[in-house]
């Protein structure tokens, strides 16, 4: 447990703790340097349309989500594996890929984009903003699926023969499951976890030029980066973000609170085709669409020429915050395998790394350069590393608490017995379930790392070749024949490493009955 503590103390500390400490100390003596831009309260349509639209991008990805979650319900067998693992891949890609992609369908020539040429002027902008919040939710509906899921597992299967012995009809059943999930407070709490999620989105608002809180905040930072400027303009964000680091802290037991029903029943195939096809759609759609608007195939290959080495650049800043993904997988594994609930020190890592996945990215990437500044390692690659570590860390403590529920009552008990609950007793005993995992946490903090733009640009060193500075201004010229084919390639590489983290995790974390 010590040594846990100390690894999470040292990550944390130099991730998160330290850079918005430092933020909030400064901000007490050196005043803003944009003061026609910094104030305290925001404009009334800035509020406005910064609480329309994450609304509305969670309410079409709890749509979207809900018959997953079913889905879900099923977990035991080879098919409930498949489920999980389409419902997690997604994740691992980047929104934008998504948003460029149909963004694709606009471009001249096309039949679509052809016809918003003789529209009025504010159809082609509402089309972009529609293509935006659909991005979103399509990248979003698998958090959905794994939020509702232990909801769908709580409602008992004597509640389905009754629902099915009323009513043959699809349509009762689903409404009285919904209703279920409503009123335990399921649904909500997964709506409001997408809504945090979505308050500091940024990149395909941005690129919609849809004005909410988070996009103002990155104008105001592009041009004045100090950690005062991103507190003064964005603190309604910060205090989103610490409710909801708050809520996850205090309510992460609770997951898996209803394990698996012992009668829990395959969805049936109607669902899981639809599920089926939504994951593929969210993950294959972006390639496929990039790769029939290519209009000379060289471009694929051209793409590596031209951006080959920030591609590498990239994955080696990437592979330093994978090692932090990784330590913090067995931080959290350690801090949480000693006993049947989860300590303070657990909880309190928990709720900063939370906190720090809700702030909006250049955010963290303003409190990280301000706090570096002037130590001489300001232009290297370890702020931009830690920056993702405390972006993207939350995975790797979810997965390393998962991982010690995944271990059974029976086995603890057998472990303590046999003197093995220290440290190097539970490396003895659990080192191959555990691996896996750990290994896999850090891929996917070096996947979401590498595709990471909104810290990136704040934090990219001087002359870097980084691949994300080289996708925004692809994004946002447009270069729909680059960018095609850095989807093309991102999308593809980027799946199948996505699908082979998936599948270790959904493998090796599946909660067991305590």
């Amino acid at each position: 447990m010590i040594a846990a503590i100390a690894i999470m103390i040292a990550l944390l500390g130099a991730a998160v703790v330290w850079p918005f400490s430092l933020a909030l100390l400064r901000s007490w003596t050196s005043p803003g340097s944009l003061s026609d831009q910094v104030v305290w309260w925001p404009r009334a349509e800035l509020i406005a349309r910064t609480l329309a639209y994450p609304a509305g991008i969670a309410s079409l990805a709890v749509a979207l989500g809900l018959p997953a979650a079913w889905a879900m319900r099923a977990s035991p067998g080879a098919r409930g594996h498949w489920v999980q693992v389409a419902c997690l891949a997604p994740v691992f890609l980047p929104s934008y890929l998504s948003y460029s992609a149909l963004n694709l369908a606009r471009s001249p020539g096309n039949v679509f984009g052809d016809l918003l040429e003789s529209a009025p002027d504010w159809v082609p902008m509402l089309t972009g903003r529609i293509i935006a919040g659909a991005s979103l939710s399509i990248w979003a509906w698998p958090l959905v699926a794994w939020l509702l899921a232990p909801g769908c597992r709580s409602i008992p299967g004597s509640v389905l023969d009754a629902a099915l012995l009323e009513s043959p009809s699809r349509f009762a059943r689903a409404r009285l499951v919904v209703g279920m999930l409503w009123r335990a407070g399921s649904l909500g709490r997964a709506w409001l976890g997408v809504y945090l999620l979505m308050l500091g989105s940024a990149v395909p608002l941005h690129l919609a030029q849809v004005d909410t809180l988070a996009i103002h905040l990155w104008r105001v930072l592009d041009l004045a980066p100090e950690p005062v400027n991103a507190l003064i303009a964005g603190w309604p964000l910060v205090l989103a973000a610490g409710a909801g680091a708050w809520a996850l802290s205090c309510r992460f037991e609770r997951t898996w609170e209803h394990e698996d029903a012992a009668d829990a029943r395959s969805p049936g195939s109607p669902v899981l085709a639809a599920v089926g096809s939504l994951a593929v759609l969210s993950a294959l759609m972006p390639i496929a669409l990039s790769a029939a608007s290519l209009r000379r195939w060289e471009s694929v290959g051209a793409f590596w020429v031209l951006l080959g080495p920030a591609v590498w650049g990239s994955v080696r800043t990437a592979a330093l915050a994978g090692l932090g993904g990784t330590m913090l997988c067995a931080a959290f594994w350690f801090g949480s395998a000693g006993s049947e609930r989860v300590s303070w020190a657990v909880r309190a890592g928990l709720g900063m790394l939370a906190f720090a996945a809700l702030l909006p990215g250049v955010m963290i990437g303003s409190f990280t350069l301000g706090a570096w500044r002037g130590s001489g390692y300001e232009d290297s690659v370890l702020p931009l590393a830690l920056a993702h570590v405390a972006r993207f860390g939350l995975i790797g403590a979810l997965s390393g608490m998962a991982l010690s529920r995944a271990e059974s009552r029976a086995q603890r008990e057998l472990r303590r017995a046999e003197g093995a609950d220290t440290l190097s007793g539970l490396l003895r005993t659990s080192w191959r379930a555990a691996l896996p995992v750990m290994l896999a946490a850090g891929m996917a903090t070096v996947l979401l790392s590498v595709q990471e733009i909104e810290a990136a640009v704040m934090l990219q060193p001087p002359g870097a070749p980084l691949l994300a500075q080289r996708l925004l201004e692809q994004l946002h010229f447009a270069r729909d024949e680059e960018l095609a084919a850095a989807t093309v390639n991102l999308g593809s590489l980027g799946f199948v490493v996505a699908l082979a983290v998936a599948i270790v995790l959904a493998r090796f974390l599946r909660p067991v009955r305590r």
